[in-house]
């Protein structure tokens, strides 16, 4: 840990870079030094070494016109940063309140599940089934139906399967989106007479196009890409979500690396930043970018994440 003097600091914010400082945090140790003077020894919630390994700089400031020292954690935002007021104001009061702080950070994801042609209302049902057994749950279930199955069709068939298997109904919120631009009789001809590989090419244009169609209904700050019919782990969005905000392992996006993207996380505001598919696909966009910049450790490979996911 370094020490600085407040004026460093100053100059750092004024160079806008990221900090956050710990001074005030609920979160922040502090031991009394001779003569009384405060000084910041650690984090209850014991993030200064993860943070450091994960790029920040940590800093102690020493100000001699305050009656403590603190900590300020340069280049990286602290997502468990919690003042005094936060703390007056939980409701449950019985509850430790680094539990409570980190409920609040939990990973905030739409999962996207897409059904294409040829596929069964069951292939939409079985993966959402899986999205509901995630120990940390989704924010919200999006199934994009290019499937030609009509909205009428598509719930009648959702509720009979509710009903067959009430044990296991899904009660996760969800919603479905009906893709209309590829139901055309003009582009359905056109897929059935294509050969092989432009069936493949066609395909794959759908899959880029409703993934864009979907991230345009997203309101959370990551969405996660399924094909319908795929199995899930339940430990698929935990290990994220430990990975994020245990581990503090910076990126941006988890590259599934198989041809038809299931598994695939990213930022919703990155993907609409880069213009989402068009052109190419956005995965490959953020990682020319990433590597353009110099931080390519920003997309890793979904699997050093996520333990046991089978690429389809």
């Amino acid at each position: 840990m370094k020490i600085v003097s407040m004026q460093e600091i100053v100059d750092l914010a004024e160079q806008k870079t990221i900090q956050t400082m710990c001074d005030g945090c609920v979160f922040a140790e502090y031991e009394e030094l001779d003569g009384g003077r405060l000084s910041q020894m650690g984090c209850r919630a014991q993030r200064f070494d993860k943070l450091a390994k994960n790029g920040a700089r940590i800093l102690k400031v020493v100000d001699e016109e305050e009656e403590r020292d603190f900590v300020v954690i340069q280049d990286r935002i602290c997502n468990m940063l919690r003042g005094e007021e936060w703390k007056i104001g939980v409701k449950e009061k019985d509850k430790d309140i680094y539990e409570l702080a980190r409920k609040e950070i939990l990973l905030n994801c739409t999962a996207l599940i897409y059904l294409g042609p040829g596929q069964s209302v069951e292939d939409a049902y079985m993966t959402a089934q899986d999205i509901q057994k995630q120990e940390v749950p989704a924010t919200s279930t999006l199934i994009i139906n290019n499937s030609g199955i009509a909205p009428a069709d598509f719930l009648r068939e959702w509720r009979a399967r509710q009903i067959t298997f009430s044990s296991e109904m899904i009660d996760i919120p969800w919603n479905m989106e009906y893709i209309v631009e590829f139901q055309y009789q003009e582009f359905l001809d056109t897929l059935a007479n294509a050969t092989e590989d432009e069936k493949k090419r066609l395909n794959k244009h759908m899959r880029l196009r409703c993934i864009d169609l979907g991230v345009q209904k997203t309101k959370t700050i990551y969405y996660a890409f399924f094909n319908a019919g795929d199995p899930i782990p339940s430990n698929y969005l935990s290990d994220i979500d430990e990975a994020m905000n245990d581990d503090l392992i910076r990126f941006l996006a988890l590259d599934p690396k198989n041809r038809n993207y299931s598994g695939l996380l990213m930022q919703t505001a990155l993907h609409k930043q880069i213009g989402g598919n068009k052109e190419r696909p956005c995965i490959d966009k953020v990682i020319t970018q990433t590597e353009n910049q110099e931080c390519p450790n920003l997309v890793l490979p979904l699997t050093k994440i996520v333990k046991n996911f089978d690429s389809q």
